[in-house]
């Protein structure tokens, strides 16, 4: 028997949530989903409706889709900069370990500059953040501790 367009579409979308994809982001709207997995609207649809059946997703009042948080693993990100640096190779190979040893979900998120939304966006979302920056500033730092969330700032006194 074969399977289903929306079938495939709702197990490659319950891999990215596992995955922690769309941890930072959060998930896209229906239609943003179909363009980004190659499927039509209607079959996008279907798969949301499964997952949230199946309870990795809800939806809020004004519609939107929110990831259920299935896993008891905690969250943690290394927020690097986006260019390639021996240095963030480096702590993505020793945070990698550790997850698989202390058993947590492990999730490289990248940042173009000092002011780029995806710092404070991540720090907020994950349960824990280990930032590798090039010069935090002070009012980053004090932005970033308005989240109420733990973040680690390496390399840095």
């Amino acid at each position: 028997m074969r399977r289903t367009k929306h079938i495939t579409a709702a197990e490659r979308l319950t891999g990215r949530i596992l995955n922690g994809d769309y941890h930072v982001g959060g998930i896209p709207a229906e239609r943003d989903l179909a363009d980004e997995i190659g499927v039509s609207r209607m079959t996008a649809r279907k798969a949301v409706m499964k997952l949230i059946e199946e309870g990795y997703l809800y939806r809020l009042p004004n519609g939107r889709l929110e990831i259920r948080n299935r896993s008891s693993q905690p969250q943690v990100a290394l927020l690097a900069p986006a260019h390639p640096s021996g240095e963030t190779d480096e702590w993505n190979i020793a945070l990698s370990k550790l997850s698989r040893k202390y058993k947590f979900m492990f999730k490289p998120v990248y940042y173009y500059h000092n002011d780029d939304p995806v710092i404070k966006s991540t720090v907020a979302s994950f349960d824990c953040t280990f930032f590798l920056p090039p010069a935090p500033s002070a009012g980053l730092v004090s932005e970033l501790k308005k989240t109420g969330k733990p973040f680690f700032v390496l390399n840095s006194d």
